[in-house]
Formats: structure tokens, sequence, C-alpha cells
């Protein structure tokens, strides 16, 4: 894999990484391949990174990994978090697959092709950022950025043994990024370490809200039942971030998957509704039994 650090100090590292840039439908990370020179000053000079084809990119068409979108015309701006990495320096390298309008947790797309995972290609690389998980395990992007509305960031992280990172609301804008569920939708990064997951973060990080003061939530129930050493990890992070501690009582998961669901189906409805309603042969049938699910969600209006 290609962490920042490295990256910026060694150019060579770099071209080899991007000696290994594939198109999904021959089992790599890429929908669309740049080539765009880095930057030349920055903290992200000479930094590959890979954006997930949900974000839109100036000059390229944001096709969110569906047929629906085949004809789309090209972005006419860059999203503000692309934007931010440009003037960081960093070397735009691709849009990276997804599940079809990251809509899905394995990542398959039979429209423009499955990344394969690049620990085992017979296994499924985790969506819906399926792309941008496997760049970065195979090393030819340092960073990419993936959306996360459900875990759509974390799932291709831990599927591809890399970083992932959902950031609280508000600290990265979600503007010029195709929504799934507006209220659940946030941009996150995937990366090497979590060096370079900060790295990429903290070039993106101003454009956000102002912070307000923080504090951390922790369910004593999840230490209790965790094992000796992820509990003495948990304790020591805790300490190490000298925050205002608030002990609170989560609700339990099935209860969780069941408010959000019901969110992330009637928003992902509102959004492809008129055109589903148009076209839907130009949908996959991943995408129809999804739609078709949330119709029946009698909230929606």
């Amino acid at each position: 894999m290609l962490s920042v650090a490295r990256a910026k100090s060694d150019a060579a590292s770099v071209e080899a990484a991007l000696a290994k840039r594939r198109l999904a439908r021959d089992g790599g990370a890429y929908t669309l391949l740049f080539d765009q020179p880095s930057g030349s000053r920055g903290p992200l000079a000479n930094v590959p990174v890979a954006i997930k084809d949900l974000i839109d990119v100036a000059g390229h068409p944001t096709r969110c990994g569906s047929a629906a979108r085949a004809d789309a015309p090209p972005a006419s701006a860059d999203a503000p978090v692309v934007d931010a990495l440009r003037r960081a320096g960093a070397r735009l390298v691709g849009k990276t697959a997804l599940h079809e309008f990251a809509f899905g947790a394995t990542g398959v797309n039979d429209h423009e092709g499955t990344p394969r995972n690049p620990h085992d290609p017979t296994r499924i690389p985790g969506g819906s950022s399926s792309g941008s998980g496997v760049a970065v395990a195979e090393g030819s992007a340092a960073a990419a950025l993936g959306s996360d509305s459900g875990g759509s960031v974390r799932i291709p992280a831990a599927l591809c043994g890399v970083v992932g990172v959902k950031p609280s609301y508000g600290l990265l804008p979600v503007a010029g990024v195709f929504p799934l569920a507006p209220s659940l939708d946030h941009v996150g990064v995937l990366a090497a370490d979590v060096a370079s997951a900060h790295a990429a973060l903290a070039a993106m990080a101003p454009l956000g809200e102002a912070p307000s003061p923080r504090r951390i939530g922790v369910d004593r129930r999840a230490l209790s039942e965790s094992t000796r050493e992820v509990r003495d990890a948990i304790e020591h992070a805790l300490r190490a971030l000298e925050l205002p501690l608030v002990d609170v009582t989560l609700p339990e998961p099935d209860e969780v998957v069941a408010a959000t669901s019901a969110i992330l189906y009637a928003e992902a409805l509102r959004v492809h509704r008129e055109s589903f309603a148009a076209a839907p042969d130009r949908y996959g049938p991943g995408m129809h039994e999804r739609l078709r699910r949330a119709e029946q969600i009698s909230a929606l209006e």
C-alpha cells in the first residue's frame, strides 16, 4: 500500500502506483483514469488520490455506477472536497467504482464491473465505496474519497484491510456529491494508515462547519463485553483525547437498523422517484428491489 508520506518523498513510488491502475471491467478499481500532474506545492504535493464516482470532478461525468447516468454531462465544477485536494497539491488519478448509486454493501456492479479484492480476488471488496477501498489496498492511490450513509466507507475499508473514516456531521461538505439519503450522507476518506487518513482529512476539514465543543459518549456495556486488549486500547484512546466523557446507553442494534433503514430507503426513493419512473430499465436489479421496497414505506409522503 502507498502511504501519503511515501508518495510525498518518493516520486518513483508514485509512478509505480499509477501503473497499477485498471478499470473495474477488468477487475480494477477505476471507472475512469485521469492523466493529471500533481500540484507543485501543498501538503499533498505528488500524492495520488482517487475519487469515488459519486463526487464531481470538473470536466468529467459523474456516472454513479449506473446505466441511468451513462449519458451524464461533464461536471461543470469540482465538488468542494475535490477542489480542496487540488489546492493541497494532490494528484487526482481517477474515478473509482461503486455499488450502483452507492445503494449497497457488497460493491458488486454488473454495469461497470466489480473491483476484485486485492487480498483474494474471489472475495467481494465491500461497498458501496468498493473502488476506493481497492485503490488504496492495491497501492494505486495513497488515499481515496468515498461516501458513507450507512457503512459505505467503513465496510470496504474493513474488507480490503485499510483505514476508513466517516467524519462527524458537517466536517466535510457534501455539495457536488450525488445524494443517496441526504440526512445520512457523509464524505469520507480511505487511506493506507491513520496518518495518511489524517493528512487527507486535514486538507479538506477547513471547508466544514465550525466544530461545536466536543465530548465523547461512552456506552459502558460495550467496554464490559470487549476483550481485555480491546478494552485497554479504547480506554487508552479516551485518555489521550482529553475530552469530556458522557455515559450513554445506545439503542439495541436492531432498533438502530430499523430507524436508519427507513430514512435511507425513503430518502433514496425521493432522489430517484422521477428518473426511476421514466426509465426503470436503466436501473440494475438491486436498485429495482430497493426502490420497490422503499415504495412500501407509508410515511414517505
